[in-house]
């Protein structure tokens, strides 16, 4: 038994999988299902030698170093991907069996809408659904199209290679992760040097590949790129979640621009022959769903995919409707490829899961308690799975619980107006905060509304659940309370701080001094209660269309000075255009901080609010770097909204003031001479 007899067989058995295990023989996966081949069966040293027979000396390395590894391998009439890894067994690998053309659009039933995503000059295109659901080849159709209707440059970026393109009206350059490049984030990072027409991104697997993706995507070069999601809506949360709350507005900016469409696909079986087809939904992004993007209102996107049917849009019910009434697949196989309507249905409550107490060990709440005293907190806690859009609770509700956020986002609102579904929003709260606090005490009706802003894991605990703690287990429930009271003070000590500052804020304000008195009495107490690094205050100039810092206080000030950024340029210049408060992270990546001193800090993040007067911004008051090192937070940016907003008149007016006097003393000097 050889490797590449195996290959040829797989191949022409129509396989779309080979898998090596030992005590099996080798299995083909046919038409969606697994199929044992042969009668031999592969002992722990032939399933070794079989595999190691297709791998580099430097292959074999990388699996004993990393347990793990992906590369290509070809024979005569076909490629595969392969995945090679060590089970409990040994030695065990997967093949992916890659036809030696790329698919043609019509071949992979490509409905008119895919062509039109495809034949986009500029944007971001994503190609989404779960593992092994035909996204490489479906982006290779794309390629392929492409490449034969363009004269085009096409880089693709993969892990592996998997088809293979000549050059025909287009130029293709493919690079392999590892053998051409160390990883998906440094390629792109070199891209832009490389004059693309089009990206392919094989996978946006982290942070850095997402961000470096749409921002490539905003700058010319049609990017296609794949995410493991299983609909339109959920590819959009999930590379919103990814980053930190103080960029996910930015984020969302980003892709309500860039974002030209989603094709999500799962592979269905066929019920007229052996083989699956691709069952797709289908999004194109208009100005309403780009609306939708940036609003965060994520959960509406299915209701909108089903109002642009004229548009070509589809959802995946409907997909699997027309297959269903044209006899391709069965009703059984329609019905279990249905997607789960927890993820992005309509806003409502979530659903309870069970509780690890391992999970309570990263809650500051917890931290005091020992594996089997948390055992007595497991019962009493509920834990509750809310995708985005859906509702904690509503304005009115009994307050009877304290809600912990483990992950995601909630979005704290008010109904202004029901009918027309306005609503003012309060705070946005990330992983750590707390709602709800006072309902352990007092049982009062919830004052406002909270709503997920993404997938969101929540700890729920009742007035009822702790009373029951408190009965049961005594000593644990009241060290939980001491604990939980400790938060309250902590963030009453805050306000009381934040309060203070903009006290004195307001009577530095009230006094109308010279402008250099008056900045630095508002940087300095805002420099001082944030616990920043520095603080600077930047002005547009009129004249010159450059925004200037006009005052600075704390490390790196006196370099802070001298920067002038063109308006719309750079964070500040972000942060003014939108007129909206921006946080950065990893100021050293961050492709806005462009024109900013790095300042000598260790890893400068950036908190920057817009300063502006009846609705027209003129400036931006700029916070670097926590002295404590952690980033900023909600706290952080309520306080510097509020300080922007209190102060922007006075230094309006200071500014304005300082100009008159500058002419005056032109025109007397003039006027001598």
């Amino acid at each position: 038994m050889e490797m590449n007899d195996i290959l040829e067989k797989a191949v022409q058995m129509g396989a779309s999988d080979v898998h090596f295990a030992r005590g099996l023989p080798p299995v083909f996966r046919i038409g969606g299902k697994l199929t044992r081949v042969g009668e031999e069966k592969l002992e722990w040293d032939m399933a070794k030698r079989l595999i190691f027979s297709i791998m580099s000396d430097e292959q074999k390395h990388r699996l004993a170093d990393e347990k793990e590894i992906d590369f290509s391998h070809s024979i005569t009439g076909g490629r595969f991907r392969v995945n090679a890894f060590y089970d409990n067994y040994g030695v065990a690998a997967v093949m992916r069996v890659i036809p030696p053309r790329p698919p043609d659009m019509k071949a992979v039933l490509m409905p008119p809408v895919g062509f039109h995503l495809a034949r986009m000059k500029n944007g971001l295109v994503l190609v989404t659904g779960p593992t092994a659901s035909g996204k490489s080849t479906t982006l290779a159709a794309m390629v392929d199209l492409i490449n034969r209707e363009r004269e085009a440059h096409i880089i693709t970026v993969e892990d592996p290679i998997e088809f293979l393109f000549d050059s025909e009206k287009g130029l293709v350059h493919q690079r392999a992760v590892g053998p051409n490049t160390n990883s998906f984030s440094s390629a792109l990072r070199a891209v832009l040097r490389e004059d693309p027409d089009v990206l392919l991104v094989g996978e946006m697997r982290d942070m850095e590949t997402m961000m470096a993706a749409v921002t490539i995507a905003e700058t010319g070069p049609l990017v296609l790129a794949t995410l493991h999601t299983v609909n339109a809506a959920q590819s959009i949360g999930r590379i919103v979640e990814v980053f930190p709350s103080y960029q996910q507005q930015q984020i969302r900016y980003q892709l309500s621009v860039t974002l030209k469409g989603v094709i999500s696909q799962q592979l269905v079986p066929r019920a007229d022959k052996p083989a699956r087809i691709a069952a797709r939904e289908i999004l194109v992004v208009t100005p309403a769903i780009s609306n939708l993007i940036r609003d965060g209102q994520i959960h509406r996107i299915p209701e909108a995919i089903r109002a642009g049917a004229d548009l070509g849009m589809i959802s995946m019910d409907d997909s699997l409707l027309f297959y269903f009434k044209k006899g391709i697949i069965s009703k059984d196989d329609a019905i279990s490829a249905r997607p789960i309507r927890t993820r992005c249905g309509p806003p409502s409550r979530g659903e309870s899961m069970t509780l690890d107490i391992s999970e309570l060990k990263g809650i500051e709440l917890f931290a005091q308690f020992k594996d089997e005293e948390l055992a007595r907190f497991a019962p009493v806690i509920e834990k509750i799975e809310l995708s985005s859009g859906r509702n904690l609770f509503v304005e009115g509700d009994p307050g009877d619980s304290l809600c912990i956020i483990v992950s995601g986002a909630i979005r704290v609102y008010k109904t202004i107006d029901s009918m027309a579904g306005e609503e003012k929003s309060l705070a946005l709260l990330s992983a750590g905060a707390y709602l709800g606090e006072m309902t352990l005490l007092e049982g009062s009706p919830r004052s406002a509304s909270a709503r997920a802003e993404f997938d969101s894991i929540i700890f729920k605990i009742t007035r009822d659940n702790f009373i029951r703690l408190l009965r049961e287990y005594p000593q644990a429930a009241i060290r939980f309370f001491v604990s939980f009271m400790n938060v309250l003070s902590e963030r009453l000590r805050r306000t009381n701080e934040e309060l203070v500052v903009l006290y004195e804020i307001g009577k530095v304000v009230g006094a109308a001094p010279p402008i250099d008195q008056l900045l630095e009495g508002i940087l300095r107490p805002l420099v001082n209660t944030v616990k920043v690094e520095m603080g600077a205050v930047f002005v547009l100039n009129e004249i010159t269309g450059k925004l200037e810092c006009k005052h600075a206080v704390g490390q790196g000030s006196s370099d802070m000075l001298n920067v002038k950024i063109r308006e719309g340029e750079g964070v500040v210049g972000k942060a003014l255009a939108e007129q909206e408060t921006l946080c950065v992270r990893n100021f050293d990546d961050a492709p806005e901080c462009a024109g900013l001193p790095r300042l000598g800090f260790e890893r400068p993040d950036m908190l920057i609010a817009p300063l502006a007067r009846a609705g027209r911004p003129f400036g931006a008051l700029l916070l670097a770097q926590r002295l404590d090192g952690k980033s900023f937070d909600n706290a952080n940016i309520n306080l510097i909204n509020g300080v922007a907003s209190q102060a922007a008149a006075a230094i309006e007016a200071a500014l304005f003031q300082q100009d008159t006097a500058a002419r005056e003393n032109f025109d007397r000097k003039s006027i001598m001479f």
